[in-house]
């Protein structure tokens, strides 16, 4: 039996949506390969608890070279050589990578001097505004699971944390505290 010649059955239409399809799936292979040397890569990297900036930028790095793959775009030119269009996101983490490098040379990039408007007391870093999430977060799931109110769940959260010996900024943390951070949290104060 002789096969049908398929260049004569497919419509411009369907032809173009074989061409589509087979370039989503060439997409995700490439993808999955990125997203697999990017797992090779962190897994190589032997972080302490107390990591360094050089940790930080070997991370931004690999974490860069993965956005890359995926995000930037391959132009072809006519005389065959291939031009690489750098996406934005990719810029940026590079931008910040070299920045923090720039730092052991004890140059600071502007960038990273940015001025915050002006604030009551010491300003919260970001890791502590996480902490204090995470502990509001802690006190509404003990609130809701044992059907509590909030002073209630706080002062349980509280005498928790204390046991334990964990502090916030040096002091133990009390249930007030949990409290005026319900009330306003940092980041959201004006």
């Amino acid at each position: 039996m002789k096969k049908p010649d398929v260049s004569k059955t497919l419509t411009p239409s369907a032809e173009q949506s074989l061409v589509e399809r087979a370039l989503q799936v060439a997409r995700a292979a490439s993808d999955t390969k990125a997203v697999d040397d990017l797992r090779e890569r962190l897994s190589e990297l032997s972080l302490a608890p107390e990591w360094t900036r050089s940790d930080a930028i070997r991370i931004l790095a690999a974490v860069a070279d993965f956005v890359g793959e995926i995000m930037d775009t391959a132009l072809p030119e006519s005389d065959g050589m291939l031009i690489v269009c750098e996406h934005s996101t990719t810029n940026v983490l590079r931008q910040l990578g070299t920045a923090l490098a720039d730092l052991d040379q004890g140059k600071i990039d502007e960038r990273l001097k940015q001025k915050t408007e002006k604030k009551r007391g010491a300003a919260y870093t970001a890791l502590e505004r996480q902490k204090i999430h995470s502990l509001l977060v802690a006190v509404a799931s003990i609130r809701r699971a044992k059907k509590l109110t909030w002073p209630v769940a706080e002062k349980q959260l509280a005498a928790s944390l204390s046991r334990r010996g964990f502090k916030f900024r040096g002091k133990l943390i009390r249930a007030k505290n949990l409290k005026n951070w319900r009330r306003a949290p940092p980041g959201k104060r004006k």
